[in-house]
């Protein structure tokens, strides 16, 4: 049979030992139907040589199962061009061993589509060196769950542009303890919408020196939700123009100890 003509249903009933024993001839002959239908099981079967002869219209056909197959080993067959021919829907199957070894030129080449479609543990697999890769339109592709896998050191990696671009989704999926290790520059760069985004908890880990870099933009556009993770101590260090940002519907989601502590600050100006 054709082999450019295998259907991507047939070729999922051949058996690994076939598909490892094609020649490259044969590999670069088959179509990208019958490419997508390669499985995990069957990508890995294959050789790095038999991986090199892939075409960028090959790759690209890849599916997530069959982008999971995919070993370190690949990685070093793989072109720039070859790299960022992976579909966006298709690269959450890479696995985190390749996402991992990947280096900074290729990180850096990636489009903003693939960085928004890495799954939560690629995202976690990623060095603090490929972080500080991404561009601020790679970082502004992160989402909520994504920004979920970013840790301390990676936080460190970003300058205030970068912090910058990052969306409103990204700010509200950062853990507590990456926000308490915000420097203040990288407090100060937040913007009024990223401070909008913040939840209760965030808020809460915000150190006080991050806190007196907010403007009074910033504090009055914390949400109701966000507002209510103010500690005492922080409203206490609040200066007056933050307190007089506070808005009555921010003030109604205060519990009784905060309000006292607004009224205490406010005396004691």
């Amino acid at each position: 049979e054709d082999l450019a003509a295998i259907s991507s249903s047939a070729i999922k009933g051949l058996p690994t030992e076939f598909i490892a024993g094609l020649s490259t001839a044969e590999i670069a002959a088959l179509g990208t139907a019958s490419i997508a239908g390669l499985s995990s099981t069957q990508v890995g079967a294959m050789s790095a040589e038999q991986i090199d002869t892939l075409s960028t219209l090959q790759i690209a056909a890849l599916s997530a199962d069959g982008l999971a197959g995919l070993t370190t080993e690949d990685l070093g067959t793989f072109t720039t061009a070859e790299l960022v021919a992976i579909g966006a829907a298709a690269i959450k199957g890479l696995s985190t061993a390749f996402v991992a070894a990947l280096s900074t030129a290729e990180i850096a080449a990636l489009t903003a589509s693939q960085i928004g479609s890495l799954s939560y543990n690629q995202v976690a697999a990623m060095s603090a060196t490929q972080i500080a890769t991404l561009s601020t339109a790679q970082l502004g592709a992160l989402n909520a769950i994504q920004a979920a896998a970013l840790g301390t050191d990676d936080i460190a990696q970003l300058s205030t542009d970068d912090i910058v671009a990052l969306s409103t989704s990204a700010i509200s999926g950062l853990g507590t303890r990456v926000v308490a290790a915000l420097t203040t520059d990288q407090a100060e760069a937040l913007t009024s919408i990223q401070v909008g985004a913040m939840t209760s908890a965030q808020v809460g880990a915000l150190e006080i020196e991050d806190l007196a870099t907010f403007s009074a933009e910033d504090v009055a556009s914390f949400s109701s939700y966000g507002v209510a993770g103010l500690s005492t101590e922080d409203i206490g260090n609040l200066s007056s123009t933050q307190l007089n940002a506070l808005m009555d519907s921010q003030m109604d989601a205060l519990s009784s100890d905060q309000i006292a502590a607004v009224i205490a600050a406010y005396l004691g100006m």
